[in-house]
């Protein structure tokens, strides 16, 4: 092989070619060199089209996540204002309360509306250390601002919220049979007719000693009190983290 080459050398060089010889060799190796460039280009292009796949793929996750967190968020919302509403109520027309009613608001006031968010697509992202397939850096931004903002109501307002219904809770069971709101969540009663449904039981609802119990109505107002709070962190959470966040992925994703 070498004699060959040796041979072919010793040719152009009697021909006197070495110049064509010279532009020869370099346009090989200009064309080898543009082939790795070209080959290099569509391995970056093909990983990048398989990155923005992928990306798509968890903004369309985290934009399920966000939606469920906005319907969980927005019912607690209903119920914490509803708490206010009807404190007012029971206030104003404490003669007038029909059984249902007043069942109804003493046993579900009782209850830790704590809202805790579910979005395993961004949690798992951040434990694995993927965030950063997510190239849309004001969807990491808000997402980190809305846990956040759910750690620090956690800490400010869930472990008080918690201690006040306990509280209530253990003056109302003096007037209301645990057994009785453990079945009341469960078969959502207030449907049916609560009164009959009682006066066929051996259930208690002290209707009368609730409202004449001095201690209940300062607790009653300790957790309006905190449920007006969560109202208006919730409400925030919702118009400043959750819907802008959701419209920043939308886009994102068209």
């Amino acid at each position: 092989m070498i004699p060959f080459f040796r041979k072919i050398r010793k040719k152009m060089a009697d021909d006197n070619r070495p110049l064509k010889y010279m532009r020869y060799a370099i346009g090989e190796i200009v064309l080898v060199v543009i082939g790795i460039l070209i080959a290099l280009a569509i391995n970056n292009w093909n990983e990048g089209r398989k990155e923005k796949v992928l990306e798509k793929k968890y903004l369309e996750s985290l934009l399920i996540d966000l939606n469920r967190d906005r319907i969980q968020l927005s019912w607690r919302i209903d119920v914490l204002e509803w708490h206010v509403k009807m404190r007012n109520y029971m206030l104003k027309n404490v003669e007038e309360n029909d059984i249902e009613k007043s069942l109804d608001y003493y046993i579900t006031l009782g209850t830790a509306m704590q809202y805790n968010s579910d979005t395993p697509t961004y949690d798992d992202l951040k434990a694995s250390g993927n965030l950063n397939s997510i190239k849309n850096k004001k969807v990491k931004d808000l997402m980190s601002l809305y846990k956040s903002k759910l750690a620090l109501i956690s800490s400010m307002l869930y472990s008080r919220d918690i201690t006040v219904k306990n509280e209530y809770n253990d003056l109302i069971y003096d007037y209301i049979d645990p057994q009785f709101k453990a079945y009341w969540w469960k078969n959502k009663i207030v449907k049916d007719s609560v009164k009959n449904f009682l006066d066929s039981t051996n259930y208690k609802f002290d209707f009368q000693g609730i409202r004449s119990d001095t201690r209940i109505e300062p607790k009653i107002d300790r957790i309006i009190g905190i449920d007006s709070e969560l109202i208006v962190w919730y409400g925030t959470i919702l118009k400043e983290d959750i819907d802008p966040t959701i419209l920043v992925i939308k886009n994102e994703i068209k």
